[in-house]
Protein backbone atom coordinates (compact mmCIF):
# COMPACT_ATOMS: atom_id res chain seq x y z
CA UNK A 1 0.00 0.00 0.00
CA UNK A 2 1.41 3.35 -1.24
CA UNK A 3 -0.72 6.14 0.10
CA UNK A 4 -0.20 9.97 -1.89
CA UNK A 5 1.84 12.45 -0.08
CA UNK A 6 0.22 15.58 0.70
CA UNK A 7 2.19 18.01 0.54
CA UNK A 8 3.47 18.51 -3.23
CA UNK A 9 7.13 16.84 -2.82
CA UNK A 10 9.06 14.79 -5.12
CA UNK A 11 8.47 10.98 -4.78
CA UNK A 12 10.63 8.85 -3.05
CA UNK A 13 11.71 7.26 -6.14
CA UNK A 14 13.49 10.65 -7.00
CA UNK A 15 14.19 12.04 -4.01
CA UNK A 16 16.68 15.34 -4.40
CA UNK A 17 18.66 16.05 -1.93
CA UNK A 18 20.72 19.19 -1.78
CA UNK A 19 23.61 20.43 0.21
CA UNK A 20 22.94 24.12 0.33
CA UNK A 21 19.20 24.58 0.50
CA UNK A 22 18.03 28.34 1.44
CA UNK A 23 18.68 29.68 4.51
CA UNK A 24 17.93 32.86 6.09
CA UNK A 25 19.81 36.16 5.30
CA UNK A 26 20.20 38.38 7.87
CA UNK A 27 19.08 41.50 6.03
CA UNK A 28 17.81 43.06 2.75
CA UNK A 29 14.69 41.50 0.80
CA UNK A 30 15.11 38.14 3.15
CA UNK A 31 15.43 39.87 6.78
CA UNK A 32 14.95 38.10 9.74
CA UNK A 33 16.42 35.42 11.79
CA UNK A 34 18.76 32.37 10.12
CA UNK A 35 17.57 30.05 13.11
CA UNK A 36 16.25 27.17 11.57
CA UNK A 37 13.67 24.55 13.05
CA UNK A 38 16.41 22.51 14.16
CA UNK A 39 20.72 23.02 14.36
CA UNK A 40 22.56 20.39 12.06
CA UNK A 41 24.65 19.02 14.80
CA UNK A 42 26.41 16.35 12.92
CA UNK A 43 26.08 12.85 12.31
CA UNK A 44 23.22 11.01 14.78
CA UNK A 45 25.58 8.24 15.37
CA UNK A 46 28.56 6.56 14.93
CA UNK A 47 27.84 3.38 12.26
CA UNK A 48 28.34 3.70 8.76
CA UNK A 49 27.33 2.13 5.43
CA UNK A 50 30.25 0.10 4.23
CA UNK A 51 27.92 -1.99 1.68
CA UNK A 52 27.41 -5.33 0.84
CA UNK A 53 26.51 -8.24 -2.26
CA UNK A 54 22.92 -6.90 -1.63
CA UNK A 55 22.74 -2.88 -1.38
CA UNK A 56 20.90 -2.53 1.82
CA UNK A 57 21.29 -5.67 3.74
CA UNK A 58 21.51 -5.58 7.79
CA UNK A 59 25.47 -6.68 7.25
CA UNK A 60 26.45 -4.06 4.89
CA UNK A 61 26.17 -1.97 8.45
CA UNK A 62 29.85 -1.21 10.46
CA UNK A 63 28.23 -1.13 13.94
CA UNK A 64 31.82 -1.37 15.64
CA UNK A 65 31.25 1.36 17.62
CA UNK A 66 27.74 1.13 18.61
CA UNK A 67 26.12 0.32 21.81
CA UNK A 68 23.99 -2.13 20.20
CA UNK A 69 23.21 -3.60 24.02
CA UNK A 70 21.34 -0.75 24.52
CA UNK A 71 18.35 -1.31 21.86
CA UNK A 72 17.32 -4.58 24.18
CA UNK A 73 15.41 -1.92 26.21
CA UNK A 74 13.57 -0.47 22.98
CA UNK A 75 9.64 -0.76 23.07
CA UNK A 76 9.68 -0.80 19.29
CA UNK A 77 5.88 -1.11 18.75
CA UNK A 78 4.63 1.94 18.20
CA UNK A 79 4.51 5.21 15.83
CA UNK A 80 7.87 6.59 15.10
CA UNK A 81 9.08 10.18 14.02
CA UNK A 82 12.34 8.97 11.82
CA UNK A 83 15.07 12.47 11.04
CA UNK A 84 17.56 10.97 8.62
CA UNK A 85 20.63 13.51 8.17
CA UNK A 86 22.38 12.14 4.49
CA UNK A 87 25.89 13.15 3.66
CA UNK A 88 26.37 14.40 0.16
CA UNK A 89 29.13 13.60 -2.64
CA UNK A 90 30.49 17.52 -2.23
CA UNK A 91 30.74 17.12 1.82
CA UNK A 92 27.10 18.72 2.72
CA UNK A 93 24.47 17.10 4.37
CA UNK A 94 20.82 17.26 3.63
CA UNK A 95 17.70 16.39 6.03
CA UNK A 96 14.23 13.73 5.31
CA UNK A 97 11.28 12.74 7.62
CA UNK A 98 9.25 10.04 7.87
CA UNK A 99 7.48 8.10 9.78
CA UNK A 100 7.82 4.19 10.58
CA UNK A 101 4.73 2.18 12.66
CA UNK A 102 5.78 -1.38 14.08
CA UNK A 103 3.58 -3.53 15.58
CA UNK A 104 4.47 -7.51 16.85
CA UNK A 105 0.61 -8.37 16.32
CA UNK A 106 0.44 -8.64 12.86
CA UNK A 107 -1.05 -5.30 12.01
CA UNK A 108 -0.06 -3.08 9.12
CA UNK A 109 3.66 -1.72 9.04
CA UNK A 110 5.07 1.34 7.33
CA UNK A 111 7.51 3.18 6.62
CA UNK A 112 8.64 6.23 4.51
CA UNK A 113 5.07 8.09 4.24
CA UNK A 114 3.03 4.74 4.09
CA UNK A 115 5.21 2.32 2.63
CA UNK A 116 4.89 -1.37 3.80
CA UNK A 117 7.48 -2.63 6.25
CA UNK A 118 9.25 -5.14 3.69
CA UNK A 119 12.58 -6.22 5.92
CA UNK A 120 12.34 -6.19 9.55
CA UNK A 121 14.72 -7.80 12.14
CA UNK A 122 13.83 -6.30 15.45
CA UNK A 123 14.42 -7.02 19.51
CA UNK A 124 17.59 -7.95 21.41
CA UNK A 125 20.55 -6.42 20.31
CA UNK A 126 18.89 -5.55 16.78
CA UNK A 127 16.77 -2.89 15.19
CA UNK A 128 16.53 -3.32 11.40
CA UNK A 129 13.86 -2.31 9.11
CA UNK A 130 12.97 -1.47 5.27
CA UNK A 131 10.98 -1.33 2.39
CA UNK A 132 11.54 -2.46 -1.21
CA UNK A 133 9.95 -1.38 -4.07
CA UNK A 134 10.06 -1.95 -8.07
CA UNK A 135 10.58 1.43 -10.21
CA UNK A 136 8.83 2.20 -13.09
CA UNK A 137 11.70 1.58 -14.87
CA UNK A 138 11.84 -1.90 -14.14
CA UNK A 139 14.21 -1.35 -10.94
CA UNK A 140 15.10 -1.75 -7.49
CA UNK A 141 14.90 0.82 -4.84
CA UNK A 142 15.63 -0.31 -1.66
CA UNK A 143 15.90 1.97 1.71
CA UNK A 144 17.38 0.31 5.18
CA UNK A 145 17.39 1.61 8.81
CA UNK A 146 19.90 -0.28 11.10
CA UNK A 147 19.95 0.72 14.77
CA UNK A 148 23.19 1.95 16.69
CA UNK A 149 22.23 2.81 20.00
CA UNK A 150 18.77 3.81 21.92
CA UNK A 151 19.49 6.83 24.49
CA UNK A 152 15.91 5.87 26.00
CA UNK A 153 13.44 3.17 25.52
CA UNK A 154 11.62 5.72 23.20
CA UNK A 155 14.59 6.81 21.18
CA UNK A 156 16.72 4.99 18.57
CA UNK A 157 19.77 6.20 16.70
CA UNK A 158 21.47 4.61 13.84
CA UNK A 159 22.79 4.44 9.94
CA UNK A 160 20.12 4.06 7.02
CA UNK A 161 21.38 3.44 3.16
CA UNK A 162 18.90 4.54 0.17
CA UNK A 163 19.72 2.24 -3.24
CA UNK A 164 18.80 1.94 -6.62
CA UNK A 165 19.58 -0.94 -9.02
CA UNK A 166 21.61 -2.70 -6.13
CA UNK A 167 23.85 0.61 -5.98
CA UNK A 168 23.85 2.87 -2.87
CA UNK A 169 22.24 6.05 -3.63
CA UNK A 170 22.44 8.14 0.10
CA UNK A 171 23.82 6.96 3.12
CA UNK A 172 23.21 9.06 6.25
CA UNK A 173 22.20 8.53 10.28
CA UNK A 174 18.84 8.69 11.63
CA UNK A 175 17.31 10.02 14.93
CA UNK A 176 13.68 7.64 15.20
CA UNK A 177 11.71 9.16 18.57
CA UNK A 178 8.42 7.31 19.26
CA UNK A 179 5.53 9.40 18.98
CA UNK A 180 2.79 9.25 22.11
CA UNK A 181 0.06 11.54 23.18
CA UNK A 182 2.10 13.04 26.33
CA UNK A 183 0.85 11.07 29.50
CA UNK A 184 0.65 14.68 31.80
CA UNK A 185 -2.24 16.11 29.80
CA UNK A 186 -5.75 15.55 29.63
CA UNK A 187 -7.44 14.55 26.20
CA UNK A 188 -9.12 18.22 26.24
CA UNK A 189 -8.90 21.48 28.29
CA UNK A 190 -11.33 24.38 27.08
CA UNK A 191 -12.55 22.22 23.99
CA UNK A 192 -15.42 19.52 23.97
CA UNK A 193 -15.99 17.09 21.39
CA UNK A 194 -19.71 17.52 19.59
CA UNK A 195 -19.28 15.33 17.02
CA UNK A 196 -17.41 12.77 14.66
CA UNK A 197 -18.13 12.02 11.71
CA UNK A 198 -16.03 10.34 9.15
CA UNK A 199 -14.86 11.02 5.60
CA UNK A 200 -13.91 9.55 2.66
CA UNK A 201 -10.16 8.93 1.65
CA UNK A 202 -7.45 10.79 3.79
CA UNK A 203 -9.62 13.85 5.20
CA UNK A 204 -7.30 17.41 4.54
CA UNK A 205 -9.30 20.25 5.03
CA UNK A 206 -12.93 21.83 5.39
CA UNK A 207 -14.97 25.10 4.66
CA UNK A 208 -18.64 25.72 6.45
CA UNK A 209 -21.18 28.06 4.22
CA UNK A 210 -24.71 27.72 4.00
CA UNK A 211 -25.14 25.26 7.21
CA UNK A 212 -23.12 22.08 5.53
CA UNK A 213 -19.78 21.56 6.16
CA UNK A 214 -17.44 20.51 2.73
CA UNK A 215 -14.48 17.95 3.95
CA UNK A 216 -11.88 17.38 0.69
CA UNK A 217 -9.76 14.37 1.02
CA UNK A 218 -6.54 12.85 -0.48
CA UNK A 219 -6.29 9.31 -2.12
CA UNK A 220 -5.26 6.70 1.06
CA UNK A 221 -5.66 3.03 2.06
CA UNK A 222 -9.57 3.48 2.58
CA UNK A 223 -10.12 4.74 -1.11
CA UNK A 224 -9.59 7.75 -3.03
CA UNK A 225 -9.96 11.24 -2.05
CA UNK A 226 -12.75 13.94 -3.32
CA UNK A 227 -15.45 15.64 -1.53
CA UNK A 228 -17.84 14.57 1.61
CA UNK A 229 -20.99 16.85 2.02
CA UNK A 230 -22.33 17.62 5.87
CA UNK A 231 -25.32 18.89 6.78
CA UNK A 232 -24.45 20.68 10.37
CA UNK A 233 -28.08 22.05 11.08
CA UNK A 234 -27.66 20.02 14.37
CA UNK A 235 -23.74 20.45 15.11
CA UNK A 236 -24.09 16.89 17.47
CA UNK A 237 -25.15 14.55 15.08
CA UNK A 238 -24.21 15.50 11.11
CA UNK A 239 -26.04 13.96 8.28
CA UNK A 240 -23.90 13.21 5.06
CA UNK A 241 -25.12 14.10 2.41
CA UNK A 242 -23.09 13.29 -1.27
CA UNK A 243 -20.18 12.07 -1.35
CA UNK A 244 -18.08 13.37 -4.80
CA UNK A 245 -15.04 12.66 -6.84
CA UNK A 246 -13.41 13.26 -10.23
CA UNK A 247 -15.22 11.36 -13.27
CA UNK A 248 -15.07 8.06 -13.51
CA UNK A 249 -10.91 6.58 -15.20
CA UNK A 250 -9.82 10.28 -14.73
CA UNK A 251 -8.09 9.48 -11.30
CA UNK A 252 -8.99 13.02 -10.12
CA UNK A 253 -9.47 12.88 -6.31
CA UNK A 254 -6.38 14.31 -4.22
CA UNK A 255 -8.61 17.24 -3.31
CA UNK A 256 -6.30 19.02 -0.57
CA UNK A 257 -8.12 22.59 -0.23
CA UNK A 258 -11.55 23.95 -0.46
CA UNK A 259 -13.13 27.56 0.11
CA UNK A 260 -16.54 29.07 -0.55
CA UNK A 261 -17.79 32.56 -2.00
CA UNK A 262 -22.01 33.07 -2.59
CA UNK A 263 -23.17 29.81 -4.57
CA UNK A 264 -19.65 29.17 -5.30
CA UNK A 265 -17.53 26.08 -4.15
CA UNK A 266 -13.71 26.08 -5.00
CA UNK A 267 -11.99 22.84 -4.79
CA UNK A 268 -8.12 22.37 -4.77
CA UNK A 269 -7.63 19.66 -7.40
CA UNK A 270 -3.60 18.13 -7.74
CA UNK A 271 -4.78 16.99 -11.29
CA UNK A 272 -7.52 19.54 -13.08
CA UNK A 273 -6.44 23.08 -10.45
CA UNK A 274 -9.63 24.92 -9.19
CA UNK A 275 -13.01 22.30 -9.70
CA UNK A 276 -15.75 24.92 -9.22
CA UNK A 277 -19.10 23.60 -8.20
CA UNK A 278 -22.34 25.51 -7.76
CA UNK A 279 -23.85 25.32 -4.24
CA UNK A 280 -26.89 27.00 -4.65
CA UNK A 281 -28.48 23.69 -3.25
CA UNK A 282 -25.77 23.53 -0.42
CA UNK A 283 -26.83 19.70 -0.36
CA UNK A 284 -26.12 18.69 -3.82
CA UNK A 285 -22.68 20.70 -5.07
CA UNK A 286 -23.27 20.58 -9.03
CA UNK A 287 -19.57 20.95 -11.01
CA UNK A 288 -19.03 23.44 -12.97
CA UNK A 289 -16.08 23.63 -14.68
CA UNK A 290 -12.23 23.07 -13.70
CA UNK A 291 -10.04 26.48 -14.03
CA UNK A 292 -7.22 27.69 -15.57
CA UNK A 293 -8.82 24.46 -17.91
CA UNK A 294 -6.45 22.72 -20.61
CA UNK A 295 -3.65 21.76 -18.59
CA UNK A 296 -2.94 19.23 -15.93
CA UNK A 297 -2.70 21.44 -13.23
CA UNK A 298 -1.70 21.20 -10.05
CA UNK A 299 -3.21 23.19 -7.43
CA UNK A 300 -2.53 22.52 -3.84
CA UNK A 301 -4.71 25.09 -1.75
CA UNK A 302 -7.01 27.81 -2.83
CA UNK A 303 -8.05 31.22 -0.40
CA UNK A 304 -10.52 33.62 -0.95
CA UNK A 305 -10.33 37.38 -0.22
CA UNK A 306 -13.46 39.69 -1.31
CA UNK A 307 -13.34 39.49 -4.70
CA UNK A 308 -9.83 37.57 -5.37
CA UNK A 309 -9.15 33.80 -5.40
CA UNK A 310 -5.81 32.98 -4.91
CA UNK A 311 -4.84 29.68 -6.06
CA UNK A 312 -1.23 27.75 -5.51
CA UNK A 313 -0.16 25.76 -7.85
CA UNK A 314 3.27 23.91 -7.65
CA UNK A 315 3.50 22.33 -11.30
CA UNK A 316 1.62 22.23 -14.45
CA UNK A 317 1.60 19.16 -16.30
CA UNK A 318 4.03 17.52 -14.00
CA UNK A 319 6.15 20.63 -14.46
CA UNK A 320 7.41 22.61 -11.73
CA UNK A 321 5.50 26.11 -12.04
CA UNK A 322 5.21 27.71 -8.90
CA UNK A 323 2.69 29.93 -9.58
CA UNK A 324 0.16 31.94 -7.68
CA UNK A 325 -3.06 32.17 -10.20
CA UNK A 326 -5.22 35.11 -9.23
CA UNK A 327 -8.73 35.09 -10.14
CA UNK A 328 -11.89 37.78 -10.34
CA UNK A 329 -14.53 36.14 -8.78
CA UNK A 330 -16.94 39.01 -8.61
CA UNK A 331 -19.03 36.54 -10.52
CA UNK A 332 -18.52 33.58 -8.47
CA UNK A 333 -19.25 30.56 -10.01
CA UNK A 334 -17.58 32.22 -13.27
CA UNK A 335 -13.88 33.11 -12.18
CA UNK A 336 -11.51 34.75 -14.46
CA UNK A 337 -8.00 34.78 -14.88
CA UNK A 338 -5.95 38.14 -14.22
CA UNK A 339 -2.40 36.67 -13.68
CA UNK A 340 0.10 34.06 -13.40
CA UNK A 341 2.47 35.33 -10.48
CA UNK A 342 5.58 34.14 -9.96
CA UNK A 343 7.28 35.34 -6.89
CA UNK A 344 11.55 36.17 -7.54
CA UNK A 345 13.31 32.90 -6.91
CA UNK A 346 10.24 30.67 -7.00
CA UNK A 347 12.34 28.90 -10.22
CA UNK A 348 15.85 28.65 -9.67
CA UNK A 349 15.44 27.75 -5.57
CA UNK A 350 15.13 23.82 -4.42
CA UNK A 351 12.05 22.97 -3.10
CA UNK A 352 10.20 26.46 -3.80
CA UNK A 353 6.91 24.97 -3.92
CA UNK A 354 3.81 27.65 -3.35
CA UNK A 355 1.95 26.00 -0.74
CA UNK A 356 -0.69 28.44 1.15
CA UNK A 357 -1.80 32.01 1.09
CA UNK A 358 -2.97 34.40 3.23
CA UNK A 359 -4.16 38.24 1.59
CA UNK A 360 -4.58 41.22 4.37
CA UNK A 361 -4.48 45.02 3.28
CA UNK A 362 -3.80 44.52 -0.62
CA UNK A 363 -0.58 42.58 0.15
CA UNK A 364 0.12 38.45 -0.31
CA UNK A 365 1.26 36.12 2.25
CA UNK A 366 2.73 33.30 0.31
CA UNK A 367 4.06 30.65 1.67
CA UNK A 368 6.92 28.66 -0.74
CA UNK A 369 8.28 26.11 1.39
CA UNK A 370 12.26 26.70 0.82
CA UNK A 371 11.72 30.03 -0.56
CA UNK A 372 10.00 31.01 2.82
CA UNK A 373 7.18 33.76 3.40
CA UNK A 374 7.21 35.67 0.48
CA UNK A 375 4.99 39.32 0.71
CA UNK A 376 3.40 41.32 -2.29
CA UNK A 377 1.66 44.17 -3.30
CA UNK A 378 -1.45 43.10 -4.95
CA UNK A 379 -3.28 46.18 -5.03
CA UNK A 380 -3.42 46.01 -8.91
CA UNK A 381 -3.81 41.50 -9.05
CA UNK A 382 -2.55 41.48 -12.61
CA UNK A 383 1.18 43.23 -11.48
CA UNK A 384 1.97 41.92 -8.31
CA UNK A 385 4.72 43.68 -7.08
CA UNK A 386 7.48 41.60 -4.62
CA UNK A 387 8.30 43.47 -1.26
CA UNK A 388 10.23 40.76 0.72
CA UNK A 389 10.37 37.64 2.15
CA UNK A 390 11.54 36.37 4.96
CA UNK A 391 13.36 32.29 5.57
CA UNK A 392 15.39 30.58 7.71
CA UNK A 393 17.59 27.88 7.77
CA UNK A 394 15.91 24.61 5.71
CA UNK A 395 13.24 26.74 5.49
CA UNK A 396 9.88 24.44 5.26
CA UNK A 397 7.16 27.81 5.02
CA UNK A 398 3.54 25.93 4.84
CA UNK A 399 0.63 28.11 6.56
CA UNK A 400 0.10 31.28 8.12
CA UNK A 401 -2.28 34.03 8.94
CA UNK A 402 -1.72 37.89 9.47
CA UNK A 403 -3.66 40.80 11.38
CA UNK A 404 -3.10 44.27 12.31
CA UNK A 405 -1.68 45.05 15.96
CA UNK A 406 -2.40 48.91 16.37
CA UNK A 407 0.23 50.61 13.76
CA UNK A 408 1.88 46.87 13.73
CA UNK A 409 1.10 44.16 10.67
CA UNK A 410 1.39 40.99 12.34
CA UNK A 411 2.12 37.46 10.82
CA UNK A 412 1.94 34.13 12.16
CA UNK A 413 4.24 31.63 10.25
CA UNK A 414 4.53 27.87 10.28
CA UNK A 415 6.49 25.25 8.92
CA UNK A 416 5.80 21.77 8.13
CA UNK A 417 8.68 19.64 8.79
CA UNK A 418 10.47 17.90 12.01
CA UNK A 419 10.80 20.91 14.67
CA UNK A 420 8.56 22.59 12.46
CA UNK A 421 7.07 25.39 14.76
CA UNK A 422 5.01 28.82 14.95
CA UNK A 423 7.27 31.96 14.40
CA UNK A 424 5.94 35.45 15.17
CA UNK A 425 6.98 38.30 12.43
CA UNK A 426 6.86 41.80 12.07
CA UNK A 427 6.37 42.50 8.74
CA UNK A 428 4.88 45.76 9.20
CA UNK A 429 8.65 46.62 6.78
CA UNK A 430 8.52 44.09 4.20
CA UNK A 431 11.96 44.72 3.13
CA UNK A 432 13.41 44.61 7.21
CA UNK A 433 11.12 41.84 8.84
CA UNK A 434 11.72 40.60 12.64
CA UNK A 435 11.17 37.68 14.12
CA UNK A 436 9.21 38.89 17.55
CA UNK A 437 8.84 34.93 19.06
CA UNK A 438 7.88 31.55 18.53
CA UNK A 439 6.28 28.73 20.06
CA UNK A 440 6.38 25.02 19.67
CA UNK A 441 5.43 21.78 21.34
CA UNK A 442 8.07 18.93 20.25
CA UNK A 443 10.20 18.41 17.45
CA UNK A 444 8.48 14.93 16.10
CA UNK A 445 5.58 16.47 15.36
CA UNK A 446 4.79 19.04 12.94
CA UNK A 447 2.57 22.06 12.68
CA UNK A 448 0.29 22.00 9.77
CA UNK A 449 -2.77 24.90 9.28
CA UNK A 450 -3.76 27.89 11.53
CA UNK A 451 -6.90 30.49 11.66
CA UNK A 452 -6.57 33.39 13.66
CA UNK A 453 -9.73 35.46 15.05
CA UNK A 454 -8.64 39.20 14.97
CA UNK A 455 -11.45 40.09 17.51
CA UNK A 456 -10.43 37.94 20.26
CA UNK A 457 -6.23 37.56 18.91
CA UNK A 458 -7.05 33.74 19.44
CA UNK A 459 -5.11 31.64 17.05
CA UNK A 460 -6.45 27.90 16.58
CA UNK A 461 -4.14 25.37 14.93
CA UNK A 462 -3.74 21.97 13.59
CA UNK A 463 -0.98 20.07 14.79
CA UNK A 464 -1.41 17.03 13.54
CA UNK A 465 -0.59 14.28 16.55
CA UNK A 466 -0.87 16.81 18.84
CA UNK A 467 -4.51 17.95 18.07
CA UNK A 468 -5.69 21.25 18.55
CA UNK A 469 -3.93 23.88 20.18
CA UNK A 470 -5.39 27.51 20.99
CA UNK A 471 -3.15 30.14 21.46
CA UNK A 472 -3.78 33.30 22.77
CA UNK A 473 -1.85 36.01 21.23
CA UNK A 474 -2.83 39.53 22.02
CA UNK A 475 0.80 39.92 23.15
CA UNK A 476 2.18 38.32 20.09
CA UNK A 477 5.52 38.27 20.76
CA UNK A 478 4.63 35.39 23.69
CA UNK A 479 1.80 32.98 22.87
CA UNK A 480 0.15 31.40 25.41
CA UNK A 481 -1.80 28.22 24.88
CA UNK A 482 -5.00 28.27 26.64
CA UNK A 483 -7.21 25.51 24.65
CA UNK A 484 -5.98 21.90 23.61
CA UNK A 485 -8.04 19.15 22.33
CA UNK A 486 -5.80 15.69 21.29
CA UNK A 487 -7.51 14.08 18.56
CA UNK A 488 -4.64 11.37 18.12
CA UNK A 489 -3.38 8.28 19.84
CA UNK A 490 -1.41 5.73 18.47
CA UNK A 491 -3.57 2.73 19.24
CA UNK A 492 -6.77 4.42 16.82
CA UNK A 493 -6.29 1.96 13.50
CA UNK A 494 -4.90 3.74 10.88
CA UNK A 495 -2.27 5.78 12.61
CA UNK A 496 1.43 6.06 11.51
CA UNK A 497 0.51 5.45 7.75
CA UNK A 498 2.63 8.70 7.55
CA UNK A 499 4.23 11.51 9.44
CA UNK A 500 1.76 14.23 8.68
CA UNK A 501 -0.72 12.42 10.78
CA UNK A 502 -3.86 14.01 12.52
CA UNK A 503 -5.31 17.21 13.26
CA UNK A 504 -4.54 18.88 9.64
CA UNK A 505 -7.28 21.16 8.91
CA UNK A 506 -9.30 23.80 10.56
CA UNK A 507 -11.85 26.61 10.54
CA UNK A 508 -13.73 28.33 12.77
CA UNK A 509 -17.10 29.55 11.23
CA UNK A 510 -19.55 32.34 11.88
CA UNK A 511 -23.22 32.53 12.35
CA UNK A 512 -23.21 34.02 8.74
CA UNK A 513 -21.84 30.91 7.65
CA UNK A 514 -25.17 29.02 9.19
CA UNK A 515 -23.80 27.28 12.06
CA UNK A 516 -24.22 28.32 15.55
CA UNK A 517 -21.81 30.16 17.48
CA UNK A 518 -18.81 29.16 19.61
CA UNK A 519 -17.84 26.06 17.16
CA UNK A 520 -14.55 24.83 15.85
CA UNK A 521 -14.57 22.36 13.32
CA UNK A 522 -11.21 20.42 12.80
CA UNK A 523 -10.43 17.81 9.50
CA UNK A 524 -8.10 14.60 11.37
CA UNK A 525 -6.20 12.49 8.94
CA UNK A 526 -8.06 9.08 10.19
CA UNK A 527 -10.79 10.32 12.60
CA UNK A 528 -12.45 12.62 9.63
CA UNK A 529 -14.83 15.96 10.94
CA UNK A 530 -14.78 16.70 14.48
CA UNK A 531 -17.10 19.52 15.85
CA UNK A 532 -15.62 20.83 18.48
CA UNK A 533 -16.81 23.65 21.65
CA UNK A 534 -15.27 25.99 22.67
CA UNK A 535 -15.42 26.17 26.95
Amino acid sequence: MVSSPWRCVPPLLVLILCSACPGGNPGGADAGNAAGDYEDEGPFASCRYEGASACGAKEGFSLGGCDTGSLGGVGADGVWTVHSRYTLVDGGSDFTVANLTLHSDGSPEWIDRGYDVTRKDVGGTSFYVGFDLASPDGGTFVRTYVGCSAPSPDVVQGCTVTCRNNQPQYEGTFHAKKVQRRASETEAQGLALVSESPARGIPADVYVTKGHAYVVSLDGPTGPGGLTVFDMANPAAPVKKPELTGPAGSFDSYWNAVWAKGDALYVASAKSGVRVYDISDAANPTFVKSVPGGEAINVHTVFVRGDRLYAMAPSSNRIAINQVLIYDVSTPLSPRLLSRYTVPGALTTARAYPHDSFVHEDRLYSFHWSLGLQISNVADPAAPVHLGAYRYERSTSHAGAVARYGDRLIAFEGGEDFGAHLRVLDVTHPEDIVKLGEWRTRPEVSIHNMVLDEASKHLYIAHYQDGVRVLDVSEPSVPVEVAHFNTWDAAQPGRGVDFYDGAIGIRRPTLEDGVEGGLLFVVDTVRGLLVLREQ
